[in-house]
This record gives structure tokens, sequence and C-alpha cells, in this order.
């Protein structure tokens, strides 16, 4: 059986549909990052550890080494 020939629109809907897809998962995926960040900064608040005083810790880090 040989392969049907798809005619360019088809090609173009088809191209349409793939790239739907794969931008889907990619704002799907940010929303999930944002959402575990978001998670992640309320834990470490909730802890009394600010972004800030993490900033400061990996200063003095780099500083000794």
């Amino acid at each position: 059986m040989a392969k049907k020939e798809l005619t360019p629109d088809a090609k173009i809907k088809n191209w349409e549909k793939k790239m739907s897809k794969k931008l889907d998962f990619l704002i799907v995926g940010i929303f999930f990052l944002i959402f575990a960040a978001t998670a992640v900064l309320q834990e470490l608040e909730a802890k009394g550890i600010t972004v800030g005083t993490l900033k400061g810790r990996l200063k003095d880090k780099r500083k000794k080494k």
C-alpha cells in the first residue's frame, strides 16, 4: 500500500495540530512550575526563611571558597 500524499493545506493543518498539543503542554508545564515555586516559597516563609536570607547564605558560602 502506498502512503497517501498530503496536500499543502493538509500538511499545514497537521503541523498546527502538533504545535497546538506542544504549546498546551508547555503552558501547563509553566503553570505547574509557578505553582510549585509558590508552594516552596510559602513553606520557607512559614519556617521564617525569606529569599533575602537565602541570598545572604549563598553570598557567605561563596566568600568562604
